[in-house]
């Protein structure tokens, strides 16, 4: 089959799991997963397209050797012709995606648009290392997506604000100065991060007034000097109007 890529669009929904539903819904109807082939056990005689196919690899019922071919199909489509039938193996996966964002979701509360993200990266990395060979191959896929995106919400987790990113990394990497890094809870979170705004704009080349205030909405304001910037199209218009 060869690789009919359509143009990238643009998502219509902030919510990564819609745009897969919405984009794919209506090519899943007429593409064929499997060929009908009398000769294979456990392959009906008719075709199965790529919505049927979702159907059965959610089922409950015991058809093992039909989950397995839909699958062990989708793994090596997707290696040769990876443009083409990547989103439709994310799309016939998607039910169980939604269960392991929903599981990790009520355990580690992370952002969901990025923990849909990662779920669908840790998805096309799992099908990358699949054996199409192997048996139960849609369970294995679910498990290898889950913990990758497990490790994802640990790492989260493990991560925090410092004052100098460019120092940690540099302490980390065993060069450059020899002061330790911040430990935790021994900085106010709002002057880590009126730090990182000043650093931020600095590098932008705005030299930034940086209110420590919070305004009404609970937020602080970052105020652009007067006179041109040399960063164009920045938040804020170079006018002494906040960002």
């Amino acid at each position: 089959m060869p690789d009919r890529s359509t143009p990238r669009g643009i998502l219509t929904s902030s919510n990564l799991f819609s745009a897969i539903e919405t984009e794919v819904a209506s090519a899943a109807e007429s593409t064929v997963i499997i060929e009908p082939d009398a000769c294979a056990p456990g392959v009906p005689a008719m075709a199965v397209t790529a919505a049927q196919a979702r159907e059965i690899v959610r089922g409950i019922e015991p058809r093992d050797s039909l989950r397995d071919a839909i699958w062990a199909t989708l793994v090596r489509r997707t290696i040769t012709w990876p443009r083409s039938w990547q989103q439709l193996a994310i799309w016939t996966a998607l039910p169980g995606l939604r269960v392991i964002v929903n599981r990790l979701y009520r355990v580690w509360r992370t952002d969901l648009d990025d923990l849909r993200s990662e779920v669908v990266l840790g998805f096309l990395e799992a099908l990358r290392r699949a054996d199409p060979e192997q048996s139960h191959l849609g369970a294995r896929l679910w498990w290898n997506t889950y913990r990758l995106a497990l490790q994802m919400c640990q790492q989260g987790v493990r991560e925090r604000a410092v004052e100098n990113i460019e120092l940690a990394a540099g302490l980390r990497a065993g060069v450059g100065d020899t002061e330790p890094l911040p430990a935790s809870g021994q900085h106010d979170p709002q002057a880590v991060e009126s730090a990182r705004l000043g650093a931020l704009a600095a590098r932008l080349g705005l030299r930034a007034v940086i209110n420590t205030r919070p305004s009404d909405d609970g937020c602080r304001v970052v105020f652009l000097p007067k006179g041109p910037s040399n960063v164009a199209n920045f938040r804020g218009n170079g006018s002494g109007e906040a960002a």
